[in-house]
Formats: structure tokens, C-alpha cells, sequence
């Protein structure tokens, strides 16, 4: 018989890691307020300010580690601007600031930390 696993789970509020190296590592910490790991993590599961009560909402361990300060960039291209048939390499993450306005103007969900594309443009 298999014992039973027992999964963790955190209420949002509780987490509350310092996020502050994780942003600069992925180059895109600026002069905007800290944000903190509760609103990380509900950036890159997609849930945008006042759509759920932060104080009432729960995570499991797995999901607070891979949407938190463990989580990892994409290799493809996330903005839904750019042309897939030009190749770049990633310049700096998006901020919170235009991971929101990308939401607000065009519906479209880009994590905060996702990259930015800087084109090789030659003449």
C-alpha cells in the first residue's frame, strides 16, 4: 500500500520571498515599487490585479516554487507583437508595468520576466 503524499499548500498572502535578485537576474527589476512574490505568482498564472481576493487564495508548494522566484524564461518569443520570421536575443524581461499595460491594451498575457526581443537590425 502506498503512502498517502501530503501536499503543501500556502495561502498567497503568506508568501512573501524576497523577489528583488530573481527580477534583476532576469533584467527586469527597475525604479517601480517591490513587488512582492504573492503578485508574481499571480502574474504568471495569468490572474491580474482585483480578479481574486489575495487573502483567501491558496498554492500548493509545486506551483508557488515554479510560478515564483525558481521560475525560468521561455525560449520562444512571448510578446504577441513580435514577428516570429526575425530571430533576436533576449534584452530584458518585462516589467510589471508592461506586463499589465500588455493586458489592459491588447488582452494578452505576458509574465513578468518574460523577454523582450532586441532585433539585429543591419543596414
Amino acid at each position: 500500500m502506498q503512502a498517502a503524499t501530503k501536499s503543501v499548500f500556502f495561502f498567497l498572502n503568506e508568501c512573501t520571498k524576497d523577489t528583488t535578485a530573481h527580477l534583476r537576474f532576469l533584467k527586469c527589476s527597475s525604479s517601480e515599487a517591490y513587488i512582492p512574490e504573492s503578485l508574481l505568482i499571480l502574474n504568471r498564472a495569468g490572474v491580474h490585479i482585483g480578479l481574486v481576493p489575495v487573502d483567501q487564495s491558496l498554492i500548493c508548494a509545486k506551483h508557488r516554487h515554479e510560478l515564483g522566484i525558481q521560475w525560468k524564461r521561455s525560449k520562444r518569443k512571448c510578446h504577441p507583437l513580435h514577428d516570429d520570421q526575425f530571430s533576436g536575443t533576449v534584452a530584458r524581461g518585462l516589467t510589471y508595468l508592461q506586463s499589465q499595460e500588455l493586458w489592459i491594451n491588447l488582452n494578452a498575457h505576458v509574465p513578468i520576466g518574460s523577454g523582450k526581443m532586441s532585433l539585429n537590425i543591419q543596414s
